[in-house]
């Protein structure tokens, strides 16, 4: 998802730390900027790695183990089917 919903995600993963989610990355729909920027959550910086085309790369570079998808109407149906 975007910005605000990168923070929004960051901000409720914090709140709830017993659940064991941490933001540890992010890709954003039709980003256009270089990897390895930041969005900045309340202090914390978060690494955007590219678009919605990089979710794999960025799994691997970040180690993460889990995925959540807050821009399915950018993706539509078939990006969504490609991504999982």
């Amino acid at each position: 998802g975007g910005a605000r919903a990168v923070r929004h995600m960051t901000r409720t993963f914090s709140r709830q730390d017993g659940e064991g989610y941490r933001v540890v990355g992010v890709c954003v729909p039709r980003y256009s900027g270089a990897p390895g920027d930041v969005i900045d959550v309340d202090g914390r910086e978060i690494t955007v790695y590219g678009d919605e085309h990089s979710v794999v790369e960025a799994l691997e570079l970040s180690g993460a183990d889990t995925v959540v998808v807050t821009a399915t109407e950018t993706l539509g149906s078939d990006g969504l089917h490609d991504l999982v």
